[in-house]
């Protein structure tokens, strides 16, 4: 079963094609997932204000008694951080494999395919996992 977040996200990446015709350019996801992690505090915010708290706790999603909205919004601060972190990663790593792909290419470190080394699969298995493409 996916969890809440799951949830959102994809809703968001839906609903970000229902355009017509669809949008071109790039999909900020880090912006869609900082409004997806808002609506998540702000319904979280909501629902435990009601009455209906009850059975979001017997739901399992979010357990009340161990969280308060300090504690959720601490925890979406620390995930944009990740995110953030994890985009200069993506970045970092595209460069270093673009420099690398380009000396290999040269043949001014010999003859060999960096695409085909273990190293240069893991990498781009890594970028394609990051940009959510098919691997």
């Amino acid at each position: 079963m996916k969890d809440i977040n799951e949830l959102v996200m994809q809703a968001i990446g839906e609903a970000s094609m229902c355009w017509n015709p669809t949008p071109t350019g790039v999909f900020d996801s880090e912006n869609a997932a900082r409004i997806g992690d808002e609506l998540i505090l702000d319904a979280f915010n909501r629902i435990q204000s009601t009455a209906y708290s009850d059975v979001v706790k017997s739901s399992g999603l979010i357990t009340l008694e161990d969280a308060d909205a300090s504690v959720v919004q601490s925890g979406i601060e620390e995930l944009a951080k990740l995110r953030s972190i994890n985009a200069d990663l993506l970045e970092a790593l595209e460069e270093l494999f673009a420099s690398y792909k380009s000396l290999a290419d040269s043949g001014d470190a010999g003859n060999w395919s960096l695409e085909e080394q273990p190293e240069g699969k893991k990498a781009l298995a890594a970028i394609a996992k990051a940009k959510g493409e098919a691997q």
